[in-house]
């Protein structure tokens, strides 16, 4: 999020039903009966179709209209002018189980390079990283073999005013309290900082940042690492990072720009200065590629392999 009026930054859109599986399987977890699997203490074994289909996506060229009716074909062609008409810049990508239905693109990823969006441009992909956290964090208490029913404060001892919050709680985004900013970015770098949270409706919500805190409480290590020993890694992404102001720029980086118009019509032109970029609990970097491949792989029973929290 960018402070005072920013529009027209650089959007992915990676179809909103992809995200809304993901709460959706996030609510099966709690609520449906489903026969369980034995957990897996190691890194996932991919299988070989699921990592074939994947290095097909990692080639794949925006542009694709793989729509089979011509009336589907012909609407999102039509779609697509109007995206244009409306000078929106970013690109998207749309997946039916493991074929790519479309994908396109409009303005540029870097227009001081000249450079075009592709497969591999890298986003900050925003609350999405909350949707991650989730997942990693249900792997965690797999793994440790924790129940839904405890308390937050058993793993917590740092964090005052918990109250009886449980970790049923957290993962359902049950959780009100609130922290200040200042200290929130202070716990966002060191997870034993010591922070009071409260109810007040001026400071900023908590839950994002306890997640974090819960993930490096459970990994025994800092979240960072435990994001890239745990999720990272297992799932093979190969183009996700931790932003690092003044300290990171790749070549595949999508740029932000500020919202000017020229002659009426948006452009590319001022970038966002990442010095007045506030990121919250969301400073993670990933290419459209990662995106749809973490989606895919934490949705398969590999990662999550229990599909009911323990309560008992």
């Amino acid at each position: 999020m960018v402070k005072n009026k920013v529009g027209h930054v650089l959007l992915l859109i990676v179809l909103v039903t992809a995200v809304v599986g993901v709460w959706s399987y996030a609510y099966i977890v709690w609520n449906k009966k489903v026969q369980s699997s034995l957990v897996r203490d190691k890194s996932i074994e991919a299988h070989g179709k699921v990592e074939y289909d994947l290095s097909l996506i990692r080639q794949t060229s925006l542009g694709v209209n793989n729509f089979k009716k011509i009336s589907e074909r012909e609407k999102l062609t039509s779609v697509m002018r109007n995206v244009n008409s409306a000078h929106f810049y970013g690109a998207f990508i749309a997946l039916e189980g493991d074929n790519v239905v479309f994908s396109g693109k409009n303005g540029l990823a870097d227009s001081n390079k000249n450079r075009a969006f592709s497969i591999g441009s890298s986003f900050f992909v925003g609350e999405y990283q909350d949707v991650l956290n989730s997942a990693l964090l249900l792997h965690l208490i797999e793994k440790n073999d924790v129940k839904g029913t405890m308390k937050l404060s058993k793993y917590m001892s740092n964090v005052n005013n918990l109250h009886n919050q449980t970790i049923e709680d957290l993962l359902k985004n049950n959780v009100s309290l609130t922290v200040s900013a200042s200290q929130k970015k202070f716990a966002l770098v060191n997870q034993n900082k010591k922070i009071t949270l409260s109810s007040g409706s001026s400071r900023s919500n908590a839950t994002g940042l306890l997640k974090v805190i819960l993930i490096s409480k459970l990994a025994h290590m800092s979240y960072r690492k435990a994001f890239d020993n745990y999720l990272i890694s297992p799932l093979n992404l190969t183009d996700t990072r931790f932003f690092v102001l003044g300290k990171d720029s790749q070549a595949n980086d999508v740029v932000g720009y500020r919202y000017l118009t020229q002659n009426g019509i948006p452009t590319q032109t001022k970038m966002v200065n990442y010095k007045s970029t506030y990121f919250g609990d969301s400073p993670l970097r990933m290419s459209i590629s990662d995106i749809v491949t973490s989606f895919k792989k934490i949705t398969e029973k590999g990662y999550i392999s229990r599909v009911r929290l323990k309560t008992t």
